[in-house]
């Protein structure tokens, strides 16, 4: 099962063949060879994963902004940092605090995590050091609520003490060298040390006397914020003068969330008895919208950064996904536990949510899964298959007719055109770096040149000195390579052989200006314009894949031992 392809049509469902080899090409086009079908990518199972970690309940859980990571803290003092994409536990903290953890936050710039208990202590940590880096002293009660301004410079914590307290952020630490493929963060998971003073930081630059807050929200320019409070109170508050400068709305139940929309002209507030509205922020400023009898109760809930999405968990075991602009749900999901915490993604794409009892965490896909276009055409196994750049197309050959080449509109998956003169079975494939010219390759020894656009080959060659097996273009020209011989030509001067020990050959890539050519235990790299020649990699392990980043001059192998290793062509290291 491929992490492209999850939702196939009812019909590939009926007709899957019992062994289907799937491959995904560049551009997410899935490719299922032995059925003749190519499928587009999807959204996929709604429940990408559910991983256990933590020990007691999950009490709070926050994404990161560069949506890399999600935090989790819980009842027991641990924090846990995992990866979105994978769901893997990336760092535990298991004594992070004394007692357990109420709220988490991240840095804007995601560099740094925080997180707050119910004795009021608030740590700051580095993400990629995974130390802490200072701990915030002056909260006499739990910790209610901590976000980052905009401006990445402050800290707002809230707390039952009824004060929100403003601190300056920490200074992170050194960072670490990425030179290699290694786990890092594990490394230095030990050199976590006590806190150290930073200059002041772990004191308050402003102390406001706010009244059983629960939910903050911030302006982009630091001048202002918004105080929700257990009583339903939303407030707003001068950052300079710490004064409150009004009540903007009054909910019957406790905030959730606070979001602040249309460039800080409102507040989204949404309650613990799944009210929602939209208030200006003004004096005598009106309400939006209330959204009413969404839910009677909910367990957990959180609203999208733009304010125009709510996640909910209801009583029933329901997370139910609302657009705020119509008070219609969007989709549903059945985690098959109680949800006590959920966050959903600052792209919307996705939400992590963490049940009740069994600890779990879930990643869920807001958007909701559907069936991936299907186009047939082939008949048999599809043997070759290219995207072709610049344009929305793509060309593919299958083994019911060898020596035919199909190019497909992507916007339709009708058959754009269809090239037919080779005598035998295509051998190898390859688009120009600028998707104007096909070159395509056959047993009987021949290679033809082509425009996407059209079915009549431009130029020919026969009686090649080797059957092709793989080609690239470099530069002006296509480079083959069979068996036994290397070869190159631009379609117009004879057929050049190339001595060369490399064979045979694991992988080749051309641009306008050099060709990678990666051996079985050797990389070689090759200027098309000086002509230079050089051996990137001798008497490696086996190579078994190449590709590489053509802007940064550099390529990726993987060998047989399970090493990727990357390199850079011009000087060889």
């Amino acid at each position: 099962e491929s992490p492209g392809v999850r939702a196939l049509t009812s019909d590939i469902r009926k007709n899957w063949p019992k062994s289907l080899a799937c491959r995904l090409l560049r551009g997410g086009v899935a490719l299922l060879p032995e059925a003749g079908w190519l499928c587009l990518p999807t959204a996929g199972n709604p429940n990408e994963f559910s991983v256990r970690g933590h020990k007691a309940a999950v009490n709070d859980l926050a994404i990161s902004p560069n949506q890399l990571y999600a935090l989790s803290g819980a009842a027991d003092g641990c924090l846990m940092l995992w990866s979105t994409a994978t769901g893997q536990q990336l760092e535990a903290f298991p004594k992070a605090h004394e007692c357990a953890v109420s709220v988490v936050a991240f840095s804007t710039d995601s560099a740094m995590f925080f997180s707050g208990a119910i004795d009021g202590s608030v740590h700051a940590w580095d993400t990629d050091m995974a130390i802490r880096l200072i701990s915030f002293k002056g909260h006499t009660a739990s910790i209610t609520s901590l976000v980052m301004a905009p401006g990445g410079q402050q800290l707002f914590s809230a707390s039952e003490d009824n004060s929100v307290r403003i601190w300056r952020r920490p200074v992170a630490k050194r960072r670490p060298r990425m030179g290699s493929f290694t786990n890092t963060r594990t490394t230095l998971s030990r050199l976590r040390s006590p806190d150290k003073k930073d200059g002041g930081a772990d004191k308050p630059l402003l102390v406001v006397p706010v009244k059983a807050c629960v939910a903050l929200a911030v302006s982009k320019d630091g001048s202002f914020f918004v105080a929700g409070s257990r009583q339903g109170l939303v407030e707003l508050y001068d950052v300079k003068s710490g004064k409150k400068l009004r009540t903007v709305a009054t909910h019957r139940a406790p905030l959730y969330v606070l979001r602040l929309v249309t460039n800080d002209e409102a507040v989204v507030s949404a309650s613990e008895d799944g009210v929602v509205r939209c208030s200006e922020l003004k004096e005598g400023g009106q309400e939006i919208y209330t959204l009413s009898g969404l839910a009677d109760w909910v367990l957990a809930l959180d609203v999208a950064e733009d304010g125009q999405s709510a996640l909910m968990s209801m009583p029933d075991g329901c997370l139910a996904y609302f657009d705020l602009q119509s008070g219609e749900a969007s989709a549903q999901f059945f985690p098959g536990a109680l949800v006590e915490s959920v966050r959903i993604s600052p792209d919307k794409r996705f939400a992590i949510v963490a049940r009740k009892e069994t600890n779990l965490l879930d990643k869920w896909l807001l958007t909701e899964p559907r069936d991936p276009p299907v186009w047939r055409g082939h008949g048999k196994y599809i043997s070759l298959m290219a995207a072709v750049p610049n344009q929305a197309r793509i060309i593919s050959v299958a083994t019911d007719a060898p020596s035919l080449v199909y190019v497909w509109d992507l916007d339709g998956g009708n058959v754009h055109a269809c090239f037919a003169s080779h005598t035998s079975a295509i051998t190898a494939m390859a688009v120009s770096a600028d998707g104007k010219l096909v070159v395509t390759t056959s047993q009987d020894k021949s290679a033809r040149l082509w425009e996407p656009d059209q079915a009549v080959p431009l130029k020919s060659l026969s009686n090649l000195p080797d059957v092709p097996l793989q080609v690239c273009f470099a530069g002006l020209n296509a480079l083959m390579i069979g068996k036994d011989a290397m070869f190159i030509s631009d379609f117009s001067s004879p057929v050049r052989t190339i001595k060369t020990n490399l064979l045979p050959v694991e992988a080749i890539s051309g641009s306008e200006s050099d060709v990678v050519i990666c051996g079985q235990t050797e990389l070689a790299w090759w200027d098309l314009e000086s002509g230079e020649k050089k051996t990137v990699a001798a008497d490696h392990a086996r190579f078994t894949a190449m590709d590489r980043q053509l802007a940064e001059n550099v390529a990726l192998t993987g060998d047989v031992l399970g090493l990727l290793s990357v390199w850079e062509l011009h000087s060889g290291a």
